[in-house]
This record gives structure tokens, sequence and C-alpha cells, in this order.
């Protein structure tokens, strides 16, 4: 498990962690989401946009919140248990959209609506005892940008992409700073025998 690995993750005095389970993205993965960023969105619209590092880039399966770091390793044990029989499956994209969720803007990656993706979310928050909020719609996304205020809302639709084959499921610690986010791997499993 982690045990002393996780010293790496948080300060000696921290005994919390913010994670999240998500789906995480190759090296030529994160270049493709960027230049579908960089080609094809009309970002010039909107102003004083904050972009997601590159280094970031994850489809969010499931977010956990603060935990206890003695209760890691009975979160590992029971994400081990709820992907038991899930198959690796294919995310396509199919839109990069600018609009406004829970008060404030975002631009996003948004896949096809997938059966699997829907079905590894149900059985994580099942086994996990987590309830998600109404607002979780379970849809597959990337965020790529975020900004204050939004005037206009667009979706430009990606025809013909080649799907992401997601084979693997990462337990992230998540650290907040004013300079943004940092993402840290702490765990991941294979999905199949892929």
């Amino acid at each position: 498990m982690l045990g002393s690995s996780l010293a790496s993750y948080t300060s000696k005095t921290q005994s919390i962690v913010r994670v999240f389970l998500a789906l995480p993205f190759s090296y030529e993965w994160k270049h493709k989401i960027a230049a579908f960023r960089h080609t094809s969105m009309p970002c010039h619209k909107v102003k004083d946009i904050s972009w997601v590092p590159l280094e970031n880039y994850h489809t969010t399966v499931v977010f956990i919140g603060s935990v206890k770091l003695e209760d890691i390793p009975q979160l590992e044990h029971g994400v081990t248990e709820a992907i038991q029989g899930s198959m690796p499956f294919d995310l396509h994209p199919a839109s990069l959209e600018v609009y406004e969720r829970w008060g404030r803007g975002l631009v996003w990656l948004r896949f096809r609506k997938s059966e699997e993706y829907i079905a590894l979310v149900n059985s994580l928050t099942r086994t996990l005892g987590l309830e998600l909020g109404d607002n979780h719609d379970r849809i597959a996304h990337v965020t790529l940008g975020r900004f204050r205020g939004i005037k206009r809302q667009n979706r430009i639709v990606l025809e013909d992409q080649s799907p992401y084959r997601a084979k693997s499921l990462a337990l992230f610690h998540s650290q907040l700073s004013s300079r943004g986010s940092t993402y840290t791997e702490m765990r991941r499993w294979k999905l199949g025998n892929e």
C-alpha cells in the first residue's frame, strides 16, 4: 500500500488529504486534448481564462474529498473491490464547450455518453458509500479552463475523432495553492487484463 511513500504527498503535520478518482491520460492524449483547445476553440471571445496545465488533464470519475491518512488503505481496498469486473472502455470526444456551471465559467472537452463510464461511477460510489449530488451528471469530460462570468455559451462538435482507451483508474491527491491545483497520482489500478 502507500505506507511511507505517502510522506511525499503530504507534510509531516498534515493528517488529511483531498483525493479523487480519475481516468489518467497518456502523454500523447494530453497533447491531443491541448491541440483540440488550440485549433478548435473560439476562446478569444472569452477574456481572462485560467487554463488548466496540461499535466493536470484527467477525467474525474468520483471526487471523494478530505480523507484521513489512516483511511487511505481502506479506501484503496474499496476501490479494488469496486472495479472487479470493470474492463477497459473507449471515450469518444464529442464537443468543446464554453459555458457557465455552478456559478463559474468553464471550458470543457466533453466525451460522448458512455455506459461503461456511468457503470464505473455507480460501482465506485455504491461500494465506497458515497452520495453524489443531483448536479453530478455522470458526463465524462476534461476541464480545460475556468473564468469568471460568461456572456455567451459556445459548443463545437468534434466529428470523427479517434477514441481514448481508458485502461486504468488512478487515485489523485489534490493540493490547492494560490497558484492553482497540483495533482499527484498516489495509486493506479488496471481495468481488466489490458
